[in-house]
């Protein structure tokens, strides 16, 4: 999915992650894992906002590591020429090694390397005007968190000292960017998948405001979901949106790539997910007022926010029966 618009150049001296992203040590000599990890802890700043479970899990194994953070209270979409006082809270470490983490900003980054100091970006996301989905070579990059455990060269005996599953935890990336399927391709069994929902769900609650209630509210509505031909209706009353905590149920119970139908909020927002992309442009045609696509044009939303057009639960299943024939 894309992220907030951002536009810029690409820039000199700002580069995706590596295997080593380090200046050059003095000593030519190779250096020892006790080597390269103290000249880390020396060097590195990482900027990072904590907006989502993955973000989250940075911080924290960052934490454990001992190296210093500059963390982002920015939403989703974080940027960090957005963030106050960026710049001079990063040069502010006199780190010569910065790594910012899905926060991009062309303008920072470039007035950083200008300071001489080394930027890596950590991303994985495509941003209008900015592919950050390829490394130098055109190779497709992994999550976040990949890149991360990579650079940082933390070991599975690292997260097990850090009381975590190493499965489990580099599992919360694979989600972050492809997903249930992501973890399928793999080669994550239905166990080790529910072992990744459960950390992704105990992170959640620890750091996200309101995540448990929301979490409560869409295991309610899906235990209360009813069949409709080949669809799944899941209805909440809850004030949140909860299409997404209904799609971890989904993923639980091995049906996320099953046909659903969602209505939250009661009602003020409905979603039709996992269908074909047909469906999906039949009903922007013919449903008036405010829809969407996403998915990869695979799920429909209508949100009566802001609109004049109303949508009941039962006129959208009368648009899909026409559909369907």
């Amino acid at each position: 999915m894309a992220k907030e618009p951002v536009a810029g150049p690409k820039q000199r001296g700002v580069q995706p992650a590596e295997p080593t992203g380090l200046t050059e040590p003095a000593d030519p000599r190779p250096e020892t894992d006790a080597e390269y990890r103290e000249r880390f802890l020396r060097e590195t700043v990482v900027v990072c906002p904590r907006n989502d479970v993955e973000s989250d899990l940075i911080l924290r194994l960052c934490e454990k590591l001992g190296v210093e953070t500059v963390q982002s209270s920015q939403p989703y979409g974080a940027r960090v020429d957005k963030e106050p006082n960026a710049l001079d809270r990063i040069t502010g470490t006199q780190k010569p090694h910065v790594i910012i983490i899905e926060m991009p900003g062309p303008e920072v980054e470039e007035a950083l390397a200008g300071q001489d100091c080394r930027v890596t970006i950590i991303d994985h996301h495509w941003y209008t005007g900015l592919d950050r989905t390829k490394d130098s070579e055109g190779n497709r990059l992994p999550s976040s968190l990949e890149q991360f455990l990579n650079i940082a060269r933390i070991t599975d005996e690292d997260l097990q000292e850090w009381e975590f599953d190493p499965k489990a935890a580099r599992g919360i990336g694979v989600m972050d960017d492809r997903y249930a399927q992501g973890l399928r391709d793999e080669g994550y069994t239905q166990e080790e998948i529910n072992a990744v929902l459960d950390l992704r769900e105990q992170l959640s609650q620890e750091s996200l405001p309101d995540m448990s209630e929301n979490i409560a509210a869409a295991k309610d509505a899906w235990a209360r979901r009813r069949e409709y031909g080949r669809y799944t209706i899941v209805e909440s009353e809850a004030h949140m949106d909860v299409r997404g905590a209904v799609g971890i149920e989904t993923i639980r119970d091995g049906v996320d790539t099953q046909p659903n139908i969602v209505s939250v909020k009661g009602g003020e927002v409905l979603y039709v997910q996992q269908v074909e992309p047909e469906l999906v442009e039949y009903l922007k045609e013919h449903v008036p007022g405010k829809t969407f696509s996403y998915g990869a044009g695979q799920c429909w939303g209508f949100d009566h926010k802001g609109g004049s057009a109303t949508l009941t639960l039962q006129e959208l299943l009368g648009y899909i029966d026409a559909w369907e024939g």
